[in-house]
């Protein structure tokens, strides 16, 4: 049996200021959906990766840095996180460290264990809040972040035809 509750005060977009627009948000067994029955949106398409990371990272603790992932809801761990508005996560650290090896350190000094990378919720704003905040060297790095051996995949969330979002542990040296 699903529960509602009203988000008053949370992304005014909607009736009730659900972010999906239909009034309530329905929490089940499974993903949570906005309330309109006929509407399985991804409107909290974070929800299977949060829920993933709060189980693996009970076993191996960590905070969580959140890139293209504003909501932070559902998570049992700390995550640093930027909303649209802010300079967004990973800039601060690009900015504080020559290269993506010192990114990597610094994240992990500071207890950064994993990554949550949200392509789907990125690909809305990428243009307006997220790109335009940095230069074209700092986005040069963030592109070859993706690349590093000291970033292990650990997990892939998938919608029909695209990358939904990615989960990624930070290893203190790259694998042998």
């Amino acid at each position: 049996h699903a529960r509602s509750f009203g988000l008053d005060g949370l992304h005014s977009r909607g009736p009730n200021n659900c972010s999906c627009g239909y009034g309530a948000l329905e929490y089940s067994s499974d993903t949570p959906r906005c309330g309109n029955p006929n509407d399985h949106t991804d409107t909290l398409n974070y929800y299977p990766a949060a829920q993933w990371l709060s189980n693996h990272a009970r076993r191996d603790p960590g905070k969580i840095l959140l890139i293209g992932e504003h909501r932070t809801l559902y998570f049992d761990l700390p995550v640093v996180a930027s909303d649209w508005f802010d300079t967004p996560q990973p800039l601060p650290w690009i900015r504080a460290t020559p290269n993506n090896n010192a990114m990597l350190d610094a994240l992990l000094g500071a207890g950064v264990r994993y990554i949550l990378y949200n392509a789907r919720e990125l690909d809305f704003y990428r243009d307006t809040y997220f790109r335009p905040r940095f230069t074209p060297a700092q986005y040069a790095r963030f592109e070859a972040l993706w690349t590093n051996p000291r970033l292990r995949l650990l997990k892939q969330f998938f919608r029909p035809g695209a990358e939904d979002a990615r989960i990624h542990e930070i290893l203190p040296s790259p694998p042998n």
